[in-house]
């Protein structure tokens, strides 16, 4: 019985032309992660503590509270779309690409239900492979706001309570994904397999609004 060749068996197609597999921003192992091309990457993180009110009640309530948010934002990073059955005849199923016709691969709006733009790719001729190489798709973007609320009360030399409160996906907005423990945790969550029904959806998301809260004594 024949092998695949171990450039094949680690995910290349072409195996005399690795460019033929590499993405728009190439990483260090081409057999590993193909691309960690992320174009733009904000985050900010702000604490507040609440001042000290003249008011000795107003005081006890409201002063020394800390406000912690975190806001992410990261621009689309990018998928690569393929083929559900072995076009090619080389035996390696699951790794060949579609043909891109149209010069923008996604829908004209992009949302949930149509991310991916079925129509702008076709299938390659039998026993041949697509000149469309890897990671050419833009994904969904990601956003995120977490928040966590806290404060400490002394009760007396030695002894104090703590209360914390933290959310997570404040706003409670979809984002696409796959929330851990998947496996494939940090995929983009779209159906990227062409031929496929739901082809170009998004077909997961990333987690809802979590909430939760802790106290701690310490002495």
């Amino acid at each position: 019985m024949a092998t695949a060749p171990a450039t094949q068996a680690k995910g290349w197609q072409s195996q005399n032309d690795r460019r033929y597999d590499r993405s728009n921003c190439q990483s260090n192992e081409i057999g590993g992660t193909f691309s960690a091309d992320r174009r733009q990457i904000f985050n900010l993180t702000v604490v507040y503590q609440t001042p000290k009110l003249s008011n000795a009640w107003a005081s006890r309530l409201l002063s020394d509270w800390k406000v912690a948010p975190i806001y992410s934002f990261k621009s689309a990073y990018w998928i690569s779309a393929y083929l559900s059955t072995d076009v090619a005849l080389n035996g390696d199923s699951g790794n060949e690409r579609p043909v891109q016709i149209n010069s923008n691969p996604l829908c004209s709006d992009p949302r949930p239900s149509c991310w991916i733009n079925p129509a702008a790719f076709t299938s390659p001729a039998p026993g041949t492979l697509s000149g469309l190489g890897r990671n050419n798709i833009p994904g969904p973007h990601f956003f995120g706001l977490d928040m966590a609320v806290s404060r400490e009360f002394p009760i007396r030399e030695g002894y104090r309570l703590e209360f914390r409160a933290e959310a997570f996906n404040l706003t409670n907005s979809f984002r696409a994904g796959i929330s851990l423990p998947a496996l494939t945790a940090g995929a983009s969550g779209v159906n990227t397999t062409f031929g496929t029904p739901t082809f170009g959806q998004i077909t997961s998301a990333l987690d809802p609004r979590i909430l939760q809260m802790a106290m701690k004594f310490s002495f």
